[in-house]
């Protein structure tokens, strides 16, 4: 039996029917029971029980409680008003004086004891699942529920919750699976075994590689299932929730909508500020109208925001502003904010600053799930310094949505973030009252703001980026300079729409370390890829792999840097590079002219070209790149080069009804060297000629047959295969294949 001031708890020994209170009241209606872990009126509770008072110190329960179950007896004082009011005629003496007294005092000692008076959680049930998420409820001390909220079964934010619960277990659930593969360095290394739902440890010697495909569960595999950590609803509470869970709209914080937005503001801080340092969860369950102040958050402390809460920006004159900031908070875990922005109902023009999240100070083990960040005067996120130039150590973003902000969806100025499965749209200032001329308005800006950050460590997995005025993705270190390093991993990037997919930007940084870059870009208003002023000299490995589409599509696609990818050429008289450039470009969609534009890397550039329409495709040349094209329009391409491009257009595929001619113009033969082998393949055509230039007497040179003999040859047949050689001026025929066809 354990009895505080206003708790008194009790393990019934199978005969417990009657209750000898162990604390002090005022009124029989401030006591409360919780049989069983369920809330039990004195009448009509779900669990089946009844109580009554026998006298003032004793209670009656029915039917008999069972062995082992607990019978929680607790104290609510009436906290409305004082019981004795003097200004409405209360007898004023020494015991209305004590009783009063004595109400502030077990007040007192309740929120001490049971925090502050609220509907607590009583835990997290079950409610459903589809297949992305799991959806569960908070089951208050009433028996009523709060809306639900869903956790992602997969991705980075399902496996961040599962790595949780096998941590609470002493284990460590190590990246990948046994269907991908995986590494495992200790004893409490596991890895999860999708098909099973299991995870295994392995039982031999360290440090073991998992191939992948290796099934665990095969007799004699050497791997052990590890049962430690269930799933179960008691865990998920243990895991998601650590302390009391206190909703907003039972406190004594609760907000009432005529309340001003400093009242409200204020309201909701002082909530939040309520927690210990030893934590707890924060229930967000009503719609608050945020100040020029903004929130501050905590560390140990989590925050849920129940479906349907909104935190809304009262329109301001202020340049800057952040609705929820986040200053060197540790060890908190937000679920499902959503932040609405003044960008449309700004009161002036200064500033482009109001962030709806602010990251600053050293922020560890802080994680933010499924934000929705829309219509900031500024940025959705925004990850930056302290006024001590102090960066973020460890921040994890899962699954955010930014769209229609002015500035920026994300900006990172520095720090180790990692994002996953961000969306980001419909960056713009264009459709509010207030442009702002210099943008980025990017999907995310990975750029720091001086040379401060020690750390720019950023992973960004599957980011979707549609129709921003600027970039996708953004990259511009230019302000890092010597003993810098930089680590930027964006995995599996789609952009439809934004003015380039993906933008690099280097201009005059010095500093070392990779930027790893793969996606897609469909629609963009530019190009694809845009490097600018990325400088041989920079000590930094750049791998970019990028896939084209139908570029240009809001421009007119005859001007050279509206091609597939553009890059500056020459940056304060030293030649750009050090990018390892893979690229397939598809396009365009109407007629007119297509390029890659100074794609000007190491010898690693691999470019593939596929043209699917358009009257004219002109490739600008691309030195020291593998360049293959592969055209399926009616006519080849054209192309244009100087004399060190070493790899340039070696393989043409041509795709056209009717009689084709393709030729070969003397910059082109003076681009390749010696010795150099070229495809020429055509399919759907009548026939297909070869001619040393459109006006070949004028320029020498020849192309020569396999007998030797040197004319424009030409074959006939639905699809033709030509081999070639290069030497000089002349090309030399080494094959032919297809038909039926003939020389003519």
């Amino acid at each position: 039996m354990a009895v505080q001031y206003s708790i008194h708890k009790m393990v019934s020994d199978g005969t417990l029917s009657t209750i000898a209170l162990g604390i002090q009241y005022l009124q029989r209606n401030d006591i409360y029971l919780r049989i069983a872990e369920v809330e039990t009126p004195q009448s009509g509770s779900p669990s089946g029980y009844t109580w009554s008072f026998i006298d003032n110190n004793t209670i009656r329960v029915l039917p008999v409680v069972p062995a082992g179950v607990e019978v929680v007896v607790y104290r609510r004082t009436d906290l409305d008003e004082m019981y004795n009011i003097y200004s409405q005629n209360a007898q004023f003496d020494e015991s209305t004086i004590d009783e009063n007294n004595q109400q502030l005092l077990f007040i007192a000692q309740e929120y001490f004891e049971q925090g502050v008076p609220v509907q607590l959680a009583s835990g997290v049930e079950y409610a459903r699942e589809d297949i992305v998420n799991v959806y569960y409820r908070l089951k208050l001390s009433d028996g009523s529920y709060t809306a639900e909220f869903a956790v992602p079964k997969g991705g980075a934010a399902g496996f961040e919750a599962l790595r949780r619960s096998y941590a609470d277990a002493g284990l460590t659930l190590v990246e990948g699976s046994f269907e991908t593969g995986g590494t495992l360095s200790s004893a409490t290394d596991v890895l999860l075994h999708n098909v099973t739902a299991k995870a295994y440890a392995w039982t031999g010697a360290f440090q073991h590689v998992v191939a992948p495909g290796t099934n665990p569960t095969l007799p004699g595999s050497g791997y052990a299932p590890r049962t430690d950590a269930p799933r179960t609803d008691a865990l998920l509470r243990d895991i998601y929730f650590t302390g009391p869970v206190r909703s907003l709209s039972q406190s004594q914080f609760a907000i009432n909508a005529g309340m001003s937005a400093s009242t409200q503001t204020g309201m909701l801080q002082s909530f939040i500020d309520s927690f210990t340092s030893s934590g707890g969860c924060a229930v967000i369950d009503q719609s608050i109208l945020i100040d020029d102040v903004g929130l501050n958050a905590r560390s140990n402390t989590d925050i849920l925001f129940t479906n349907g809460t909104v935190l809304t920006k009262k329109p301001t004159k202020a340049p800057g502003y952040n609705l929820i900031r986040f200053d060197s908070v540790k060890n908190s875990h937000v679920y499902a904010p959503v932040l609405m922005g003044d960008k449309y109902t700004h009161l002036a023009d200064q500033g482009e600053f109001g962030a709806g999240i602010a990251i600053v100070g050293e922020c560890d083990t802080l994680h933010i799930h499924q934000p929705v960040c829309s219509s900031m005067w500024g940025d959705g996120i925004y990850v930056s310094k302290d006024t001590s130039d102090k960066y973020p150590l460890g921040v994890h973003i899962y699954q955010p949505k930014c769209d229609k902000n002015r500035r920026q969806g994300i900006s990172i100025e520095g720090g180790v973030v990692r994002i996953y499965e961000p969306e980001l749209t419909n960056t713009k200032s264009s459709d509010s009252r207030f442009t702002l001329a210099n943008g980025p308005h990017a999907g995310i800006d990975i750029e720091p703001f001086d040379n401060t950050p020690v750390n720019l460590d950023v992973l960004v997995t599957s980011p979707k980026t549609f129709c921003n005025d600027g970039a996708g993705v953004m990259v511009a270190p230019y302000y890092l300079t010597a003993a810098k390093t930089l680590r930027i991993d964006v995995q599996n990037h789609v952009d439809e729409g934004s003015r380039q997919a993906f933008f690099l930007l280097g201009d005059n940084a010095n500093f070392s370390g990779y930027i790893k870059y793969n996606g897609v870009g469909t629609l963009n208003k530019q190009n694809a890829l845009h490097i600018g002023a990325w400088r041989r000299s920079i000590n930094c490995l750049v791998d970019l792999d990028i896939t084209a589409r139908l570029w240009g599509a809001a421009r007119s696609i005859a001007d050279t840097k509206y091609g597939a990818a553009w890059a500056w050429d020459i940056v304060n008289g030293e030649s750009q590079g050090g990018v390892n450039l893979k690229m397939k470009a598809i396009g365009p969609s109407a007629n007119g002219s297509v390029h890659i534009s100074y794609c000007i890397g190491s010898e690693y550039n691999d470019i593939d070209v596929q043209f699917t329409a358009g009257t004219t495709n002109n490739i600008l040349a691309c030195p020291n790149s593998n360049v293959r094209v592969k055209c399926l329009a009616a006519n080849p391409p054209s192309y244009s080069g100087s004399a060190d491009y070493t790899k340039l257009l070696t393989e043409f595929y041509i795709n056209g009804t009717g009689d084709k001619q393709f030729a070969f113009e003397s910059s082109y033969l003076g681009s390749i060297t010696d010795g150099t082998e070229i495809t020429v393949t055509a399919r759907n055509v009548t026939s297909l000629a070869l001619v040393r230039s459109a006006s070949q007497a004028s320029v020498g040179g020849y192309i020569y047959a396999i007998d030797g003999t040197k004319n424009g040859w030409k074959v006939t047949g639905a699809f033709v295969n030509f081999k070639l050689v290069k030497y000089g001026n002349d090309i030399a025929i080494k094959s032919v294949s297809g038909g039926p066809g003939v020389y003519a």
